[in-house]
C-alpha cells in the first residue's frame, strides 16, 4: 500500500456518493492536473472504485474518492435474532454472509472504507460532495464521521444539482457549512425504519411459527412502508375480486350534411337496459337532426415542464440515440 502518487503535497479529500460522480467532479476540477489512481495502489485490491488526484485552476490539490451508496447500515447491538423489542442499534459497515452458516465476510464496502480511511490520514481538509438530499447527506455524514474519524463537523459542503463543469466549479467556489439537521433527519428516518421493521418482523415471524405449529424457521418481513403498501395492494385486490360487472349500453350515430359525415353521441353515456337503448335508436333512425345550440370554448394548455439534465439526456437517447456520456 502506498500513497506516494497522492501525498506529494497537502490535499483536500472530496467524498462523493458514487464512482461516476467522483469521476465527473475530478474531471471538472482537474484543469491543471488529472491523475486516476487504482485502488490496488491504496488497499492492494482490484475491483474497487478508482481515486482521482487533481489540481484545479487555483492550484489547489484535491483527492476525489467515492462511496458505493451506503457503506454503513444499522445493526442490532444484541445479535440474538429471536429477541424483541429492539431499541439499541448502531451504525456498522455493511457486511454479507458467504453462506447461511458461515461467518460474515468483508464486502467491497469494507475495502472502500479502508481506502477512504487511509486517504483521510494525509488530508488537511474535507469536502462533502454527495448528492444534496437527505440520503446523500447521510452517506457523506457516515463516511466523514466513521471512516474519516469525526470530520463531518469540520468539513465543507459542495451543493450542486447537475454534474456539469460550470455547476461543479461554482459549488466548489461557494462551499457551504454541512447540513447537520438534514443528516440527523436522514439518520433518524433510517433508525425509525430499522426499529419499526425489525421488531414487527420478529413478532410476525414468531406468531406465524406458533400459530402454524411450524418447527422449521420461516422469516417474514414487514416495515414502515412495506406494511401499508401491502395493505393497499390487498384491499385493491379484494375490491377487484368482489366487483360484479353491470352491463350498460351507449349510443352513437352519424348524420350526413352536404356530403360530410358528422359523428354524434347520445347525451346519456350509460343506458341501463337494452330495450331502452333499442327504443332510442328506433326513434332516431332516418330522422332529421336539429342543431339546438353551439358552444365555443377556449382552452389554455400549459407549457411542458423544462427538462433537467438527467431527463434531457434520457429523452435525447430515446429519440436520437445520443449517448449520455
Amino acid at each position: 500500500m502506498s500513497l506516494t502518487r497522492i501525498a506529494h503535497s497537502p490535499y483536500t479529500l472530496v467524498v462523493c456518493e458514487k464512482p461516476n460522480a467522483a469521476r465527473r467532479i475530478a474531471q471538472a476540477l482537474g484543469t491543471l492536473s488529472f491523475k486516476e489512481i487504482s485502488a490496488l495502489e491504496i488497499v492492494g485490491r482490484r475491483g474497487l472504485p478508482p481515486v482521482f488526484s487533481v489540481v484545479d485552476r487555483n492550484n489547489q490539490h484535491f483527492v476525489v474518492c467515492s462511496a458505493l451508496g451506503h457503506l454503513y447500515g444499522l445493526v442490532d447491538v444484541n445479535r440474538n435474532r429471536s429477541t424483541y423489542p429492539v431499541f439499541d442499534v448502531k451504525w456498522m459497515p455493511v457486511l454479507k454472509k458467504r453462506n447461511r452458516k458461515g461467518p460474515k465476510t468483508a464486502t467491497r464496502s469494507v475495502q472502500i472504507i479502508k481506502s477512504i480511511f487511509l486517504l483521510s490520514q494525509k488530508a488537511t481538509s474535507f469536502i462533502h460532495a454527495c448528492d444534496y438530499d437527505q440520503e446523500g447527506e447521510v452517506i457523506g455524514y457516515n463516511v466523514l464521521e466513521y471512516a474519516c474519524k469525526n470530520k463531518y463537523e469540520s468539513s465543507l459542503r459542495a451543493k450542486f444539482s447537475t454534474l456539469t463543469d460550470e455547476e461543479i466549479r461554482n459549488s466548489f467556489d461557494n462551499l457551504l457549512k454541512p447540513s447537520k439537521g438534514l443528516a440527523e433527519a436522514g439518520r433518524s428516518r433510517h433508525m425509525i425504519d430499522f426499529i419499526y421493521g425489525v421488531n414487527l418482523s420478529r413478532a410476525l415471524t414468531q406468531s406465524f411459527k406458533v400459530s402454524n405449529d411450524r418447527k422449521r424457521y420461516c422469516n417474514l418481513s414487514i416495515g414502515r412502508v412495506q406494511g401499508p403498501t401491502l395493505a393497499f395492494v390487498v384491499d385493491r385486490e379484494m375490491e377487484i375480486t368482489r366487483h360484479v360487472p353491470e352491463p350498460y349500453w351507449n349510443i352513437s350515430g352519424e348524420f350526413e350534411k352536404n356530403g360530410h359525415i358528422i359523428k354524434v353521441h347520445y347525451y346519456q353515456q350509460k343506458i341501463s337496459t337494452l330495450s331502452e337503448a333499442t327504443s332510442i335508436v328506433n326513434a332516431c333512425t332516418n330522422e332529421d337532426g336539429k342543431i339546438t345550440g353551439i358552444e365555443n370554448q377556449k382552452v389554455t394548455f400549459k407549457a411542458p415542464t423544462p427538462f433537467n439534465l438527467g431527463d434531457l439526456q434520457k429523452e435525447a437517447y430515446r429519440v436520437f440515440k445520443f449517448s449520455p456520456s
